[in-house]
C-alpha cells in the first residue's frame, strides 16, 4: 500500500475545508464514467470526493439546495465503482493491494465486500496477498463475506501470523467495542498454540500478556492454566528486564496505633497515606459491641449509609485510568483508588486484629457474639451461630474455617428472611449454593440504581472532572469538578463562560442548581446531597431517602442484602464464576490450591476478615432499619 499518495482526503463527515470541496467538485465534473482502465487511486479518489460533498459539514456550510445538486452529480459514482470492480482479476487485484494509498483502503474492501468482487479473485491471489508484509489482518476480518469465501485460506493465514494474537485478544479478551468475523475453520483447538507462540517470543506487549492470563477459560476460547502461567510469568520478566527503562510512582498506606490527641491523624507524603489512630480509646473501648462499630466509625471502613469504601465502583475510576486501563472482557473494573482503599482497609483491619490479640480478645468469637448473642438480644432473632477458629490453629485452617461459617451464616439469614426463624433440621439438609445476588433482603424497596439517561446527565454536569464546568478564570484549575467547585466557592453566574452558561441553565431548569441574588449559584441541597451519594457508590439505599420519586424518575429496585457493587467485589474476591481475575480466595482454601507460605495465607485471612465484617455491617443495618420501621408504624 502507498503511504505517500498526495491526492484528495476525506476528513469526517463535519470537515467542511473550502478547498478540499472545490477540488472534490471539479474531480466529479471532470471524470470520465466510460474508461474503466484507470489507476485504483484514481477510483477512490473519486469516492473521496462523493464522501466530501456529500457530507453533513458541507451541507450546513452551503445549504439543503446544494447539497441536493451535490447528491446528483454523486449519482453516477456507485454505479460505475461496481463497473471497475467487474472487471477485477487475480492481477488487478493484486496491483491495487500493492498501489492503493493506504487512506482508500477501507473504501476498497467494502465495494469489494459489497459488489462481492472476491468471486472473481482466486485463493491463490488472495493467499498471496495475506502473505505480503502490509497486510491489515482486522480490516479484512471486517467483511463477512470476505471472511465466508476464503474461509480456510483465512484461517490457514490465521495460524501463522503475528497479528492473529490481536484479534483473539479483541474478540475474546478484550473489553472492546472492536467486531470481527472469523473463519469458521479457524478452531478453538489452535488457539492454545498461537497465545504459546505469543508468549515465548522476542516482542511481547505486558498488556497482552496480562489479558491472557487474566482470560476466562471457555469452549469458544481455551485458556488453559498451563499457558496462564506461561503468561504470567512472561509478563513478570518483561517488568524484570525492563525496569530501568520505566518510571514508576509508587503508592501506598501506612496504619499505626499512638498515644495522640486525637482519635485519628491522617498525613499525606507524596502517594503514602499515613493514619495514626489513639491507642489509649483503643485500649479503653474493648467492648464487643465498640469493637465492631470501630470498624465503622473509627477507621472508617462504611459511609454513613453503610457502603464500604474497599469496592469499586466508576466514580473512583479517574477518566485517565478509564482510557489507558487493561480493560479485560470479564475482569473486574477497579483503578488506583480502589488498590488504596483496599490496601487501606487491609491495613487497619490486620493491625486491629493484632492489636485485640494482644489484649486477649479473638476478633472471630467478636463475630460469634454478633451471631449468637447480639441479634438474639437486640432483635429477638434466634438461631444464628457462628464457630469461631480455635485461638492456636494455622492461618490454613483458619480461612478454611471462616470461609465455611460465612456462608453458613449467609444461609441462615436468607432462611430467617424466608422463613421469619431459623429451623436447624432444615438448615442442615441444605445443600444450597451460596450466590451472593440471591441473599435475599429483610427490606422491601433497599436500593435503587439509575436507569435514566436525564439524570446521568446531571450527574455528568455536576460530579464529573469531565463535563468542563470546573475551570473558571477566578479559579481555574483548582477544582476537579462542578460540585467541589460550587461547594467550596463562592460562584456566580457570569464567573462562567456562554458554553458552561447552557449547562447552567439546564442544571437551573431542571432544579439542582438556583441562582440568587446578584447571580449567585447555590445547590437544591437535598436533591443534588442524595444525587452525590449515588454517584459516590453507584447505588444508594432508599431506606435513607424520603420520597424518593422526587429525587430519581427511572429507578431499578432491588431488594438483597448486598448492593450490586457489594456483590461484583465478592464476587470478585472470592471466586471466578463472574470475573476471570478473581482473587477466588474461597475455592483456593476448599480445594487445596492455595499458596504454601504462611505469610501468604495471613494476608489472606485478613481479606476474609475484611469481608466478614461486610456481612456483619450488612446484616446489622438491615435489623436496625426493620426495628426502625415497624416502631414507626406502631405509632
Amino acid at each position: 500500500m502507498d503511504d505517500n499518495y498526495t491526492g484528495l482526503k476525506y476528513h469526517g463527515e463535519y470537515y467542511s475545508k473550502e478547498d478540499d470541496y472545490k477540488k472534490a467538485i471539479e474531480i466529479i465534473n471532470s471524470f470520465n464514467y466510460t474508461s474503466f482502465d484507470i489507476p485504483v487511486n484514481t477510483v477512490f479518489e473519486l469516492e473521496t470526493a462523493k464522501r466530501i460533498i456529500e457530507s453533513k459539514g458541507i451541507e450546513e456550510k452551503y445549504g439543503k439546495e446544494v447539497a441536493e445538486k451535490n447528491k446528483k452529480a454523486c449519482a453516477p459514482i456507485l454505479p460505475f465503482i461496481a463497473k471497475w470492480f467487474s472487471k477485477i482479476t487475480d492481477k488487478l487485484f493484486l496491483q491495487s493491494v500493492d498501489k492503493i494509498y493506504v487512506g482508500y483502503f477501507d473504501y476498497f474492501l467494502e465495494y469489494f465486500n459489497q459488489f462481492k468482487a472476491y468471486e472473481k479473485v482466486s485463493d491463490i491471489a488472495f493467499s498471496e496477498y495475506l502473505n505480503r508484509p502490509d497486510t491489515t489482518l482486522h480490516k479484512l476480518l471486517k467483511h463477512s463475506n470476505i471472511v465466508n469465501h476464503y474461509d480456510v485460506v483465512i484461517a490457514d493465514y490465521m495460524c501463522e501470523s503475528e497479528q492473529t494474537i490481536g484479534i483473539l485478544a479483541s474478540v475474546f479478551l478484550k473489553d472492546s467495542k472492536e467486531s470481527y468475523y472469523l473463519p469458521k475453520h479457524f478452531l478453538p483447538t489452535k488457539f492454545e498454540a498461537i497465545f504459546q507462540k505469543y508468549i515465548n517470543s522476542e516482542q511481547v506487549n505486558p498488556n497482552l500478556l496480562q489479558l491472557i492470563f487474566d482470560g476466562r477459560d471457555k469452549q469458544e476460547c481455551p485458556i488453559s492454566d498451563k499457558v496462564k502461567l506461561a503468561a504470567r510469568k512472561r509478563y513478570s520478566e518483561y517488568w524484570h528486564n525492563h525496569s530501568e527503562k520505566t518510571t514508576s510512582y509508587g503508592y501506598g498506606v501506612s496504619v499505626s496505633f499512638s498515644d495522640v490527641d486525637t482519635t485519628k491523624i491522617n498525613l499525606e507524603d507524596g502517594n503514602v497515606y499515613h493514619l495514626t489512630y489513639d491507642i489509649k480509646w483503643l485500649e479503653e473501648n474493648l467492648d464487643y459491641p465498640t469493637i465492631l462499630n470501630n470498624f465503622i466509625y473509627v477507621f472508617e471502613l462504611f459511609d454513613l449509609q453503610f457502603c464500604p469504601s474497599f469496592v469499586s465502583v466508576a466514580s473512583k475510576i479517574s477518566t485517565m485510568e478509564g482510557i489507558f486501563m487493561v480493560k479485560g472482557k470479564d475482569c473486574y473494573k477497579k483503578g488506583h483508588q480502589f488498590v488504596i482503599s483496599n490496601m487501606l482497609a487491609s491495613s487497619q483491619i490486620g493491625l486491629y486484629y493484632q492489636f485485640l490479640k494482644s489484649k486477649g480478645i479473638e476478633l472471630e468469637k467478636v463475630f460469634q457474639w454478633f451471631f449468637e448473642i447480639y441479634l438474639k438480644d437486640e432483635f429477638g432473632a434466634n438461631g444464628f451461630t457462628f464457630t469461631p477458629s480455635s485461638e492456636n490453629t494455622s492461618y490454613l485452617e483458619k480461612i478454611r474455617n471462616i470461609a465455611s461459617e460465612m456462608d453458613g451464616v449467609l444461609k441462615q439469614y436468607n432462611m430467617f428472611v424466608r422463613d421469619g426463624v431459623i429451623d436447624r433440621e432444615l438448615y442442615e439438609m441444605s445443600s444450597e449454593h451460596i450466590v451472593f445476588s440471591n441473599v435475599t433482603s429483610q427490606l422491601k424497596s433497599k436500593y435503587g440504581y439509575i436507569d435514566d439517561s436525564f439524570i446521568n446527565t446531571a450527574m455528568f454536569y455536576l460530579f464529573s472532572d469531565q463535563s468542563l464546568l470546573s475551570y473558571t478564570e477566578k479559579t481555574k484549575e483548582k477544582y476537579s469538578d462542578f460540585f467541589n467547585l460550587i461547594k467550596n466557592e463562592e460562584m456566580f453566574y457570569d464567573d462562567f463562560n456562554e458554553l458552561q452558561k447552557e449547562k447552567i441553565n439546564w442544571l437551573v431548569s431542571n432544579e439542582y442548581l438556583s441562582i440568587g441574588s446578584y447571580g449567585k449559584l447555590s445547590f437544591c441541597q437535598r436533591k443534588v446531597f442524595h444525587l452525590k451519594r449515588y454517584y459516590d457508590n453507584d447505588v444508594i439505599c432508599l431506606k435513607y431517602v424520603e420520597n424518593a420519586g422526587i429525587y430519581f424518575n427511572k429507578i431499578r429496585i432491588l431488594n438483597t442484602l448486598f448492593s450490586e457493587p457489594e456483590q461484583s467485589y465478592l464476587n470478585y474476591m472470592l471466586n471466578k464464576s463472574v470475573y476471570s481475575d478473581g482473587k477466588d480466595l474461597r475455592n483456593k482454601y476448599i480445594h487445596s490450591t492455595y499458596p504454601r507460605d504462611e505469610e501468604t495465607q495471613k494476608t489472606d485471612y485478613i481479606e476474609f476478615l475484611k469481608i466478614m465484617i461486610l456481612v456483619i455491617v450488612k446484616i446489622n443495618e438491615e435489623f436496625c432499619i426493620k426495628e426502625l420501621e415497624e416502631g414507626n408504624r406502631k405509632q
